[in-house]
């Protein structure tokens, strides 16, 4: 299998992305490059690491021609490797017979590709549950609306209650649901010699600690979303956002070809190292928002007429109120100092 090499290579290419995003770098986006190439070229999912650059370093720098050849470079150059490979693998008669091909696309529907993805973020769940356990605080969400506040943890909720039902099948199954390298023997029971099932204890505390942790990444997701939705809103993003971004994008983007084609309990752990890597976690979303991010604006807003200002008017203001004159004032208060 190429779960490891994929893992490693997509995780190496991560980390130099990132240091794009933090300083951007034509050396370390090199790195990157023939990194997420080599991962693409070891499976077709390692696309999903250049394409969550190029949303995330758009979002960070707007779209203009400079950043969107710089943001879509990289996805470039792997999807053209990746075509190249596989018409010399065509050419050369290599191909492997199931080589890009579905599999169980006849059955699917509604229920099918629910279910997958509730078993994706029950596996996810469990394989992040370490670092969402020591992750930070979850992100505060400045709003009146009381529906906004308790979203979250509404959706895991009923994420936990579609798991009881569906997945555990009112608690009488328990862990492992998709037996690909998990079975009632173990991790790879061949492996280790010995055919008799686990103890049912042993699973009922994995089955636990799955819901607990697909429980907390729901929250988590949902809570960083709106976060970085309310952010984006107010341009308020810093370079950790645009890594939750990127982290967001390239799970995101992993999980639909999973969610289509089938689903195995060994493909999450190629993305849940993203998390703990770019220190990104799911309940993370440093600074309030609303309120302080307009704070910050009407600090800076005073400091600079302040400066601009005669020295025996500066302080003669009341208390900020609205802010709508802001962009007039600042953009004349650079002019009068240059």
């Amino acid at each position: 299998m190429t779960d490891v090499p994929f893992t490693a290579l997509a995780i190496l290419s991560s980390i130099f992305f990132m240091r794009c995003i933090r300083r951007f770098g034509y050396l370390d986006l090199s790195i990157a490059c023939v990194l997420a190439m080599a991962a693409a070229l070891c499976r077709q999912l390692g696309l999903v690491i250049p394409l969550a650059f190029t949303v995330a370093l758009l979002v960070q720098r707007g779209v203009s021609i400079r950043a969107l050849a710089q943001a879509i470079f990289p996805l470039m150059v792997c999807m053209i490797a990746l075509m190249l490979f596989q018409q010399w693998m065509s050419i050369t008669g290599r191909t492997p017979s199931l080589y890009g091909t579905f599999w169980d696309t006849d059955s699917l529907s509604i229920r099918i590709i629910g279910s997958r993805i509730d078993t994706a973020l029950l596996y996810l769940g469990l394989f992040c549950l370490p670092m969402l356990l020591l992750g930070s605080g979850k992100p505060r969400l400045n709003t009146n609306l009381a529906i906004l506040r308790v979203l979250p943890a509404l959706s895991a909720g009923l994420f936990a209650l579609v798991s009881i039902i569906f997945a555990f099948n009112m608690l009488r199954a328990w862990m492992p649901i998709s037996k690909n390298i998990t079975f009632p023997q173990g991790l790879g029971p061949l492996t280790f010699g010995s055919q008799e099932p686990l103890p049912w204890p042993f699973w009922v505390i994995v089955t636990g600690l799955s819901l607990v942790g697909g429980v907390l990444l729901v929250r988590g997701i949902v809570a960083s979303s709106m976060v970085l939705l309310q952010k984006l809103r107010i341009s308020d993003l810093r370079d950790e956002d645009i890594i939750q971004i990127f982290c967001l994008t390239a799970v995101g983007a992993y999980a639909l070809p999973i969610m289509w084609g089938g689903f195995f309990d060994r493909l999450p752990a190629s993305v849940g190292t993203l998390p703990s890597l770019f220190e990104c976690r799911w309940a993370t979303a440093r600074g309030r928002l609303s309120n302080d991010a307009e704070n910050r604006v009407s600090s800076s807003y005073y400091l600079r007429r302040s400066v601009c200002r005669p020295r025996h008017e500066r302080f003669s203001d009341a208390a900020p109120g609205r802010l709508g004159g802001v962009g007039r004032t600042s953009a004349n208060c650079w002019r009068q100092r240059a």
